[in-house]
């Protein structure tokens, strides 16, 4: 959040690079990834010729690998249950998502939905 770009650019080439790492390593072990980002600022880092540092409000991303599918949680979100546009997916949603596709109980008390189908190939 330092409105400095060329740190900025350096940060995100260094995480994706990391985060690639870690995607391969365990798709070789046959495992599932699951990216979820905060709210950043790299999108909108200069405003009006001024440096930005607050939040911006860009959707943030939540991303499923495995060894089947690639795609992003959003977009599954338009097939599941109570979706709708004017009902986005919402960080409540992401633990009862982990739970089911770990395959455990999703308690009661979770006001979030699974925003994805799981498809088991073991």
């Amino acid at each position: 959040h330092t409105g400095v770009l060329p740190a900025t650019v350096e940060a995100v080439e260094r995480v994706d690079a990391e985060l690639g790492k870690v995607v391969a390593a365990t798709m070789q072990q046959g495992g599932v990834v699951i990216i979820v980002a905060d709210h950043g600022n790299a999108d909108t880092m200069v405003t009006n010729g001024s440096p930005s540092t607050s939040h911006s409000m860009a959707r943030v991303p939540c991303i499923l690998v495995n060894d089947q599918h690639r795609f992003a949680l959003q977009a599954a979100y338009a097939t599941a249950e109570k979706a709708s546009a004017d009902n986005p997916a919402r960080l409540a949603d992401i633990a009862p998502t982990v739970l089911s596709i770990l395959h455990l109980p999703i308690p009661t008390e979770m006001s979030g939905q699974v925003l994805v189908r799981t498809a088991d190939k073991r």
